[in-house]
């Protein structure tokens, strides 16, 4: 049976000339979180994709905010070196940088995924 799953998930890369045959855990993960043979394929093509043909994570976070988002955090960073925080003002501040930078790479996620798709559908292996 387990043969059989990493089997139908299987498939053949020609950007790595290889054939990408992901290992049991991995193949059960994908089939338990989408229910489709078909369906956890495709999303093992465009995860392997992403990984192995982009540039993907981003190095500079940054880069994925937008101008308004920029200023913001510049203004942020500027004040926080002028003053003295307090321990809560620096909770604050990190938590603000955070929500910011959790934005920025879901920009960059969404960004190098539709990359990675348009990659392998060129390929033709979706």
């Amino acid at each position: 049976m387990s043969e059989n799953i990493i089997e139908s998930l299987t498939f053949y890369c020609p950007r790595c000339k290889a054939v990408i045959i992901p290992d049991l855990e991995t193949a059960q993960t994908y089939l338990d979180i989408f229910e489709d043979v078909d369906k956890a394929r495709r999303e093992l093509i465009i995860e392997h994709y992403l990984k192995e043909h982009t540039t993907y994570p981003p190095r500079n976070w940054v880069k994925w905010l937008n101008r308004g988002e920029k200023f913001f955090l510049k203004k942020l960073l500027k004040e926080a070196s002028m003053y003295r925080l307090t321990e809560t003002q620096q909770k604050a501040l990190k938590k603000t940088i955070s929500k910011l930078k959790k934005r920025a790479l879901k920009r960059a996620y969404d960004y190098y995924r539709y990359l990675a798709f348009s990659l392998a559908d060129r390929d033709g292996v979706l």
